[in-house]
C-alpha cells in the first residue's frame, strides 16, 4: 500500500508540471508588438500570421520587417527609420563583439543527459525504497574540420561505498568519409572508446533507456561501448525532413543503415583479460521508404570470446523488426546467443565459466495520447531462457507505464516492472519514477 501511495503522489507532481509548463508559455516582446499592430489595423491578419509563423516556427527575428511596415504606414519618418535601422545594425555588431568566444572553444558543443530515479520495490523478498542517479553524462564534442571531430563523455557510477565516481563512457575521434555513388552515405569511422553497433541504434527507437537497460543488455549479453574501431553509415540518401522532424532523425538512411566494428570485448568498464578481439555488425534495411517509411528490418551479429582467460565462445544473433510513425512505435526481436561478455556467471556464489546456449524474445511499444501527444503510454515484455539445456529457468519481465515529454528530450516517466522467475524464486518488482534531463 505504501508503494501505491508514493506512486500516486508522484502522479500529482506530473499534473502540476504540465500546468506549470502551460503557464510558462508566454508571448515574447516581438509577439506583443505584432499583436498591437494587428489590433490597430496597421497590418492585416494575413501579415500578422506570416510574421508570427517566422517567430514561432522558424525562430527568426522580425524587427526589420516591423520597422519597414512602420515606415510604409508613415508612422515613423524616413530619418527616424534610417536612425532605427542603423541602431539595429550597431546593436547586432556590439552583441557579436561582446560574446566573441575564444578560439579553442569554437566548434565545441556541450551536452548533458541525467537520470534522476526513484524506486520502491522488493528483490529476493528484501524491500527497498530509494532515490538514485542512474546516469550523469557530461558530453563534450568539438568539430575541427568538416571531416574531423572528437567526443569525450564521462559518466557517473556509484561504487560499493555509496560515492558517485566519474568514469569514461566515450572518448573517440571521428573521421567523416565521402559518399560512395549515392549508395553508402553519411559514412564515418570512430576510433577509441566508441559505440558498439547495436545499443545506440535500439535506444533511438526505444526512448526509455532511463527506465532501464534494453533487452540483451538487461540479460548481460553486452553493453553499449568498448575500445576499438568502427565504420558506420547509411544506405542511400537521408529520409525527408518531414520524417526526421516528426518520426525519427537518427539512423535515417532512406534504405537503412549499417555499423561494423572490431573491439577488445570487455566493454567500457572492464579491462581486456585475454588476447581475443570481438567482431560485431548491424545491418538495417528500410524496404518501403515511400509506402511504409517507418518499417525497418535489422540483424545484429557478434562473434568473439568471453572476457576471461578461458576464452569461452561468445556469440549473438539478433533479428529485429521495428515500425515507427508520429504517434507511436512497435518493436519485436528474437535472439539466439551463447556465452556472455563477462564469460562467467554465478551459481550458488561460485563463478562458473559461461558456455550456455541462450535464447529469448522481446516486444516493446508506445502510443501517444491523442488529446495531448506529450503523454505516451508504453509497455514491454521480455522472455529469456538463460540455459536452453535446463528446464524451469525461464525469466519473464513485464513493464508498463506513462511518460510526459516536458521539453525537447526532458521527460518524466512513471512505471511498474515485474520479473517473474519460474524456478520458484520470488518475483522482483518495483514502482519507479524517473526524471530525464537532456540538453
Amino acid at each position: 500500500m505504501k508503494k501505491v501511495v508514493i506512486f500516486l503522489i508522484i502522479a500529482f507532481f506530473l499534473n502540476f508540471i504540465q500546468i506549470g509548463i502551460s503557464r510558462a508559455d508566454q508571448r515574447s516582446f516581438e509577439e506583443e508588438i505584432l499583436e498591437i499592430l494587428k489590433e490597430e489595423k496597421i497590418i492585416t491578419q494575413e501579415k500578422y500570421q506570416e510574421l508570427t509563423h517566422k517567430l514561432k516556427a522558424q525562430g527568426k527575428s522580425v524587427n526589420e520587417e516591423i520597422l519597414e511596415i512602420l515606415k510604409e504606414k508613415k508612422i515613423v519618418s524616413q530619418a527616424k527609420y534610417e536612425q532605427l535601422k542603423q541602431k539595429a545594425v550597431d546593436d547586432k555588431k556590439a552583441t557579436r563583439e561582446t560574446f566573441e568566444i575564444p578560439e579553442g572553444l569554437k566548434g565545441v558543443k556541450f551536452k548533458g543527459l541525467w537520470y534522476i530515479d526513484y524506486k520502491s520495490g522488493s528483490k529476493s523478498d528484501n524491500g527497498y525504497n530509494e532515490w538514485s542517479l542512474t546516469r550523469g553524462y557530461i558530453d563534450f564534442r568539438k568539430k575541427f574540420t568538416p571531416w574531423l571531430s572528437v567526443r569525450v563523455t564521462p559518466d557517473i557510477k556509484r561504487d560499493d561505498t555509496g560515492d558517485y565516481r566519474l568514469r569514461l563512457k566515450y572518448l573517440y575521434g571521428r573521421l567523416s568519409l565521402p559518399d560512395f555513388k549515392g549508395i553508402f552515405t553519411k559514412n564515418y569511422i570512430e576510433a577509441g572508446l566508441i559505440h558498439m553497433p547495436w545499443l545506440d541504434f535500439e535506444e533511438h527507437i526505444n526512448p526509455y533507456r532511463c527506465q532501464g537497460t534494453m533487452f540483451l543488455e538487461r540479460n548481460h549479453m553486452f553493453n553499449s561501448a568498448d575500445l576499438g574501431v568502427g565504420l558506420f553509415g547509411y544506405f542511400g540518401e537521408e529520409m525527408p525532413d518531414e520524417y526526421k522532424k516528426h518520426v525519427n532523425s537518427h539512423f535515417a538512411g532512406r534504405y537503412g543503415s549499417y555499423a561494423l566494428g572490431v573491439y577488445n570485448g570487455g566493454g567500457y568498464h572492464a579491462p581486456e583479460n585475454n588476447d581475443n578481439k570481438v567482431f560485431e555488425g548491424r545491418i538495417t534495411l528500410r524496404p518501403f521508404p515511400d509506402l511504409l517509411p517507418g518499417l525497418q528490418f535489422s540483424y545484429f551479429g557478434l562473434r568473439g570470446k568471453g572476457n576471461i582467460e578461458e576464452k569461452p565462445d561468445w556469440k549473438v544473433d539478433l533479428a529485429f523488426l521495428s515500425y515507427e510513425n508520429a504517434w507511436g512505435r512497435l518493436v519485436g526481436q528474437y535472439a539466439w546467443c551463447k556465452g556472455s561478455q563477462k564469460g562467467k556467471y554465478k551459481l550458488g556464489g561460485v563463478d562458473i565459466v559461461d558456455e550456455r546456449d541462450k535464447e529469448g524474445f522481446s516486444f516493446f511499444g508506445f502510443l501517444r495520447v491523442p488529446w495531448d501527444n506529450r503523454f505516451r503510454v508504453f509497455g514491454r515484455y521480455d522472455y529469456w531462457d538463460p540455459d536452453t539445456d535446463v528446464s524451469g529457468d525461464i525469466e519473464r519481465r513485464y513493464m508498463g507505464g506513462l511518460s510526459f515529454d516536458i521539453y525537447k528530450g526532458c521527460m518524466l516517466i512513471m512505471d511498474y516492472e515485474n520479473l517473474d522467475y519460474t524456478n520458484g524464486q520470488s518475483d522482483d518488482d518495483f514502482f519507479q519514477t524517473v526524471l530525464q534531463i537532456k540538453y
